[in-house]
């Protein structure tokens, strides 16, 4: 028997500046939306900040488990930590869904 993969019920948005100036701070502001685009039902998840290569996250890397009704938004504000200036992907989260409908 084929199984069939379910999409994922999260939209996640990552909101950061294009560009900044690290002439004093090497941290940028990174904000982070999961919406729930199930209409089934609620949903709980966490997620992971992973870091990357000369990018750390500065505070809590891992949230608690999140519940979200169908439609509603979470958003997370974090701050991303480079080791140098240059070119970063801060998009490095994870979702883990704990229970859906």
């Amino acid at each position: 028997r084929l199984l069939v993969a379910t999409p994922c019920p999260l939209d996640i948005h990552v909101l950061a500046a294009e560009s900044v100036d690290m002439a004093s701070d090497l941290t940028m502001p990174v904000t982070l939306r999961v919406r729930n685009a199930s209409t089934a039902g609620p949903i709980a998840f966490y997620f992971v900040a992973d870091p990357g290569p000369e990018l750390s996250w500065l505070g809590c890397q891992r949230s608690e488990v999140i519940r979200l009704a169908p439609s509603a938004v979470h958003t997370a504000e974090l701050f991303a930590y480079f080791a140098a200036p240059g070119i970063h992907n801060v998009n490095r989260f994870r979702c883990f869904v704990v229970s859906m409908p």
